[in-house]
């Protein structure tokens, strides 16, 4: 059985990393944990998360991170890839095991997850584009429509797809200064 699950946004940091690490290796019979973090043009290997949490050559922020275990039970795959928004938890193995293992990590990035930012990733542009579109038609209906711009009711489609372009830029802007998904491997400033 294999199973694919969008994961909230998350910093993970400090003993978090351990906490998933214990949790990773905890319901499998003879773990391999490899784990690859790349930044820039350069990619970093680890075999535990703990040694890459404990790295102080590696950069205070990675954003582009996978975590991979095989054991006996079957194969779990995190990845984070910059370029690509989201953050996915892929399973492989039977039935049980899968959906239990599912269950428990849903659980714990649930626990760690910024719940705001989540929703700002998936709602934001439908909610802005909404009610820019509302906001418009209401302002027209009122009868200040040409105070705005507004000559017919399908000008509101005008307003809509502007929310829709400033709803990019605000996404990317976010992106920067709140990454979706981020491993932080020491203190932002103290590096």
């Amino acid at each position: 059985m294999i199973q694919e699950v969008q994961l909230p946004a998350v910093h993970l940091r400090g003993e978090t990393l351990t906490a998933l690490e214990d949790l990773l290796c905890g319901g499998c019979t003879d773990p391999d944990i490899d784990i690859s973090v790349e930044h820039g043009s350069v990619t970093y290997h680890y075999n535990s998360l703990s040694a890459l949490r404990d790295d102080v050559g590696l950069p205070a922020v990675v954003r582009s991170f996978e975590v991979v275990i095989t054991a006996r039970e079957g194969h779990i795959e995190i990845c984070s890839n910059r370029g690509v928004d989201g953050f996915q938890l892929s399973l492989r193995g039977n039935a049980e095991w899968v959906e239990r293992r599912r269950r428990e990590l849903t659980d714990f990035f649930a626990r760690q997850g910024a719940t705001f930012r989540t929703l700002l990733e998936r709602y934001l542009g439908v909610t802005m584009t909404g009610a820019t579109v509302l906001a418009s038609l209401l302002v027209y209906h009122a009868g200040y429509g040409a105070a705005i711009g507004m000559q017919a009711p399908v000008d509101g489609l005008f307003f809509g797809s502007l929310a829709v372009f400033f709803g990019g830029l605000f996404h990317a802007l976010l992106n920067v200064i709140y990454p979706y998904s981020a491993i932080i491997s020491g203190e932002v400033t103290g590096r």
